[in-house]
């Protein structure tokens, strides 16, 4: 059996893949996006309860300050 350098062996594989990089990018932007709406549904789902905290808010700030 041959031996194949490691280089050889990394240069076949880049040409391998090369023709799939458009897909790879894709794929990387969709999960970027993907992790992002993850990450905000969190952010926006807080933002949507503070509205109806806000007299909670509001007294426990005042009693805070009084406190100081």
């Amino acid at each position: 059996m041959m031996q194949r350098s490691r280089f050889n062996i990394m240069t076949r594989l880049v040409g391998l893949v090369k023709p799939l990089t458009g897909h790879m990018v894709l794929a990387v932007m969709m999960g970027v996006l993907g992790h992002l709406c993850a990450s905000f549904i969190t952010v926006f789902g807080g933002y949507a309860v503070c509205p109806s905290c806000a007299v909670c808010l509001k007294s426990f700030n005042m009693a805070r300050a009084k406190n100081v």
